[in-house]
């Protein structure tokens, strides 16, 4: 009798799968339709992955996805959420200087290429104006992290260097 089972077995379809391209045997109820290993972590790459898809070919249903969403909430509903939560309130307000500092910087750099004066620069490099600007010292700093890059800017903006 237990030969007869190992036999099934041996029979099953295998396939591997989408995510992880490790071999599986396909559950026999699921058939054809099966494409995950059923590991916790496939499952989710494959259905971020696929949420996705859907909503780039859905734009319309997204979109009144989030009006619905939207017209649900009382009219001061972030003004509620913020007030609450002031540690919210602060961090958003550093981020969100150091979001408008990366992007100078970035559109600094970019002209600094774009108008061909000779100057290569890394992904980390900071120009003389751009140290000055986040309170550098004119020393050369060549190779910065991104990292370090952030610190920078935060401990310009009295954030005591932590983002």
């Amino acid at each position: 009798m237990a030969n007869q089972y190992s036999a099934r077995k041996s029979h099953r379809l295998r396939r591997y799968c989408e995510v992880c391209r490790e071999e599986f045997i396909v559950q026999p109820r699921l058939g054809d339709r099966q494409r995950l290993c059923g590991a916790a972590e496939c499952r989710k790459i494959y259905l971020r992955v696929h949420r996705r898809i859907y909503r780039h070919r859905n734009v319309g249903i997204e979109r009144e996805y989030q009006e619905r969403q939207r017209d649900s909430r009382p009219k001061d509903h972030w003004r509620k959420y913020r007030e609450a939560r002031p540690e919210y309130r602060e961090r958003e307000k550093a981020n969100s200087k150091l979001r408008w500092h990366r992007k100078k910087l970035a559109s600094q750099r970019q002209l600094d290429i774009g108008q061909g004066n000779g100057i290569t620069m890394k992904s980390g490099e900071l120009t003389a104006s751009q140290r000055r600007h986040v309170g550098v010292s004119d020393a050369p700093t060549i190779e910065t992290t991104a990292n370090e890059q952030d610190a920078v800017v935060a401990a310009r903006l009295g954030n005591g260097g932590s983002i």
